[in-house]
């Protein structure tokens, strides 16, 4: 059974997505082959990993998250600032249902009105204004942005060296089947010195 974490991926609020191990990592790779010759269980090895690999999909997923919050604040602000051609080439009654949707909702509401009502009207002052308000509550909001994924990347990859080193395998060994066992669960490795990354992980853990 795995252990639900804290986190969230995405904004607080409408939309916020709490996250476990087991949902975001539900299959894991065959990793028999990397490693053969180890005295570690492929089974136990295999379930340790999911963690920390759902922990760099997380990262990777709330800063694609964080850049379609930032597209979908854009796209409010330009829709309010041409707000006759977004009431005649119908956009505004298509809102994108991530961030956008439920924002200008709220907006509405908070000012004691109702988003088809004002839609309805195709009044452009009272249109605009609301998808003003979405868009700076949009801006206000908090996001946990976490580590970047190269950091996220490189933290995946010092826990994975050190679990290999704990195992028995030489440092060098080590790094060699991290970046092997990576590259099997489809995690961009370091084009660069693996034991580089693998050092800036740990600095990272240290920070």
């Amino acid at each position: 059974m795995t252990k639900p974490k804290a986190d969230a991926l995405g904004p607080s609020g409408p939309g916020a997505l709490a996250w476990w191990d087991g949902e975001v990592v539900q299959d894991m790779p065959d990793l028999a082959e990397e490693l053969t010759g180890t005295v570690l269980q492929i089974d136990q090895f295999t379930e340790w990993l999911r963690g920390p690999l759902a922990v760099y999909r997380v990262t990777a997923a709330a800063r694609a998250s964080m850049a379609q919050k930032a597209a979908v604040t854009r796209w409010l602000e330009s829709s309010a600032q041409h707000v006759d051609a977004a009431l005649a080439d119908g956009r505004l009654r298509r809102l994108p249902e991530w961030y956008a949707k439920p924002a200008v909702h709220f907006a509405a509401l908070k000012a004691g009105l109702d988003w088809r009502a004002i839609l309805a009207s195709a009044e452009p002052q009272a249109v605009a204004a609301v998808l003003l308000a979405a868009a700076a509550a949009l801006r206000r909001e908090r996001v946990n942005r976490g580590r970047p994924p190269a950091v996220a990347r490189d933290v995946l990859l010092h826990a994975v060296v050190e679990a290999l080193k704990a195992a028995g395998l030489m440092p060098s060994e080590a790094r060699h089947r991290a970046d092997a066992i990576l590259i099997k669960c489809r995690v961009p490795t370091p084009e660069e010195s693996v034991a580089r990354a693998a050092r800036r992980g740990r600095g990272a853990i240290s920070v």
